[in-house]
């Protein structure tokens, strides 16, 4: 580009200066040729830009799996025994001890001889819910006795209607309060009188041993 525009300026040049050497012979009073100013087209600087086009990227190899071969042990033909163990349990052979039993019984029944028996009486409003007691000869007699008055009561048996020779004489106790009387009954059947000591004359009833 810069070689060619040198070139055009040259031969402008030269070709003025043809212009002016004819202009010359033809006559002095001609007027000055006038020479055009040729202005030169500016000259860019600017490196031209280079385009660099990357290389296209390589597929990725793919290295195949390496595949091991392992091979089983064969399986022993002989069976494996598990030896058995065998507890043997010794036995204890525990005594048991004879214990009488204990039996509870209602108002008017009677329980067999040699055996302990359980009775609940409750003194409430100056009275014995039970006026008669039935207990076999020779037993062991438990009595629940509950107070339920706030004045002091309890429970003995004596050997006629008399009172005068006492089988058991309990404690006396205010209420309400709960307490446990335990005697043995006459040998010979018969009746026997029991009421409460403070109040003898109408908080009584019979003891009947059969």
């Amino acid at each position: 580009m810069k070689k060619t525009l040198i070139l055009i300026s040259v031969f402008l040049f030269l070709a003025f200066l043809t212009i002016g050497a004819f202009s010359s012979c033809s006559g002095s009073s001609s007027p000055a040729a006038v020479i055009p100013t040729v202005s030169q087209p500016a000259v860019s600087t600017v490196p031209p830009v280079t385009t660099t086009s990357a290389p296209a990227a390589s597929p990725p190899k793919t290295t195949p799996p390496i595949v091991s071969s392992i091979t089983a042990p064969a399986p022993s033909s002989t069976p494996s025994v598990i030896p058995s163990t065998t507890t043997t349990m010794a036995q204890t052979n525990t005594p048991s001890s004879s214990v009488p039993p204990t039996t509870s019984i209602p108002p008017g029944s009677i329980a067999a001889s040699g055996q302990k028996i359980v009775i609940d009486l409750v003194a409430q409003n100056m009275a014995f819910d039970k006026s008669e007691i039935k207990v076999p000869a020779g037993a062991e007699v438990t009595i629940n006795f509950t107070n339920k008055d706030t004045v002091g009561h309890n429970f003995a048996a004596y050997s006629d209607q008399s009172a005068k020779t006492p089988i058991f004489v309990g404690k006396i106790i205010n209420g309400p309060a709960t307490t446990t009387y335990t005697f043995t009954a006459p040998a010979t059947p018969g009746s026997y009188l029991f009421h409460c000591v403070p109040h003898a004359a109408f908080m009584k009833g019979q003891l009947v041993v059969q």
